[in-house]
């Protein structure tokens, strides 16, 4: 029996190949959910910021109707603010560079919250803006999916009442 080592050469050149092409594969992955948690703590950190928190208390303030001028001036930016940074996130998301599950458990609580008061908001945007905020409604329905399926089965991920009155009130005292 006559061993063709060329052929066997050959062989292990495929193999070693694939194995770099796995490990290089596998590298990148990391890599990139790295950066992408990273870059989540960073806008986790925005989120949390002084001035952020500033927004939203005023946010808050006017949601539970301590202030009457939801449609004027500063108020709306800091609305505007609000959403602008849930688009961004689900903009990323959306992208493949945050990782659903991270940025559910970072964000979805607030994003709940938000989204269900400030969605008048974007309709009436919407009316002269149709695509204001997409990324925002597209990250509620897959966080939305990802909340269900952690809940006990035929929980709402709806807030009561007594839950959107205790969030605002948290908020408006940050």
């Amino acid at each position: 029996m006559k061993v063709d080592y060329t052929a066997i050469a050959a062989w292990a050149a495929v193999v070693a190949a694939l194995a770099a092409i796995v490990a290089i594969w596998t590298e990148g992955k990391r890599a990139r959910f790295s950066q992408g948690l990273e870059l989540l703590l960073r806008l986790d950190e925005e989120f949390d910021s002084e001035e952020f928190k500033k927004k939203r208390r005023a946010v808050a303030k006017l949601l539970l109707k301590e202030e009457e001028n939801f449609e004027k001036g500063k108020r709306l930016e800091e609305v505007e603010d609000i959403l602008n940074h849930f688009q961004i996130i689900g903009f990323l998301l959306r992208k493949g560079v945050l990782d659903k599950e991270l940025v559910w458990v970072h964000f979805f609580f607030w994003l709940n919250h938000y989204y269900l008061f400030l969605k008048p908001h974007i309709a009436s945007v919407r009316e002269w803006e149709p695509t204001a905020w997409e990324d925002v409604d597209w990250l509620h329905r897959r966080l939305a999916v990802l909340e269900r399926k952690h809940r006990p089965k035929g929980m709402s991920i709806q807030p009561t009442d007594e839950m959107i009155r205790e969030f605002l009130t948290r908020e408006s005292a940050l």
